[in-house]
């Protein structure tokens, strides 16, 4: 089977014309990226809709919520290898399976093997790389909490603030504290003015930044690189965005990162949420 022939197969399921399959092709080389992460934005509202084209172009089954089905990952692991994982094992009525997120070549591979061993329909699941990442996260969480609090810990002990401050540090700090203080409460004019400036421009320079950005921001010209990059060797970009209890800035963040000018299949957004703020985690959901 082509690319042509793949492409036009998982079109041809949803309806799409073989327009749409070839576009979807063309991009992908011109990107240098994988042509089901294209295939995954023809209809952003819904991700998952090529990985369950290829369920069903393969006649294998496909899962959308596998947090309860995978196995935990063995405390020994090295989870700065999960990054890209493309497959996790797990379990379903008693059955062995691996949830599988296949590579637009990958799946043109299976579909031979499958054809050669048709037992491979009970033991594999087809699901996108954003529910298996999520899976994973949901079956390792009290893992992946411990590693993201102790990590820096452990790697670089001396770059963590985990570590008390030298005991001379402590008390110069208190000593430059009392200092100050004692200094502002005497009576000595050459003094108290002094204090009062160096406290005035502390409080006021970060306003008064602010009001010299708004006055001048018109005449402020934004800057061109000497040559620009071609789409292929643009890098992907992570953007992390913390949210607590804010479950009514999710659709309007959501707005404004689909308006970046930046090729969508090269972002890696993540909404980081607190467990602790439900509505927030739903409104996240909603909206990847």
């Amino acid at each position: 089977m082509t690319d042509v022939e793949l492409a036009g197969a998982l079109a041809a399921q949803q309806g799409w014309s073989r327009n749409v399959a070839n576009a979807a092709l063309d991009r992908a080389r011109r990107l240098g990226v994988d042509p089901m992460e294209v295939l995954a934005r023809v209809e952003p509202e819904d991700c998952e809709l090529p990985y369950r084209q290829a369920a069903l172009l393969l006649g294998l089954r496909h899962f959308h919520d596998i947090g309860r089905l995978l196995y935990p990952l063995e405390s020994e692991v090295e989870l700065d290898r999960l990054a890209g994982i493309r497959s996790a094992r797990g379990r379903i009525e008693g059955c062995e399976v691996l949830f599988l997120a296949p590579s637009f070549d990958h799946i043109k591979a299976l579909a031979s093997r499958i054809a050669d061993d048709a037992s491979l329909r009970d033991r594999l699941c087809i699901v996108s790389p954003r529910t298996l990442e999520s899976g994973i996260a949901t079956a390792n969480a009290d893992l992946l909490t411990t590693n993201a609090i102790q990590k820096l810990a452990r790697r670089y002990p001396l770059a963590s603030a985990h570590l008390d401050l030298p005991m001379g540090v402590r008390v110069g700090f208190i000593i430059i504290v009392f200092a100050f203080i004692l200094a502002s409460m005497t009576s000595a004019l050459a003094i108290q003015p002094l204090l009062l400036a160096i406290a005035w421009l502390a409080l006021a320079a970060p306003s008064i930044f602010r009001i010299w950005a708004a006055l001048t921001f018109r005449h402020n010209r934004a800057l061109k690189p000497r040559k620009l990059i071609s789409d292929e060797y643009l890098p992907v970009y992570s953007v992390l965005i913390p949210l607590r209890d804010e479950a009514h800035m999710v659709p309007q963040i959501a707005r404004a990162m689909r308006r970046l000018d930046y090729p969508p299949e090269k972002l890696d957004i993540k909404f980081v949420v607190e467990s602790v703020s439900p509505r927030t985690v739903t409104a996240a959901r909603a909206v990847l």
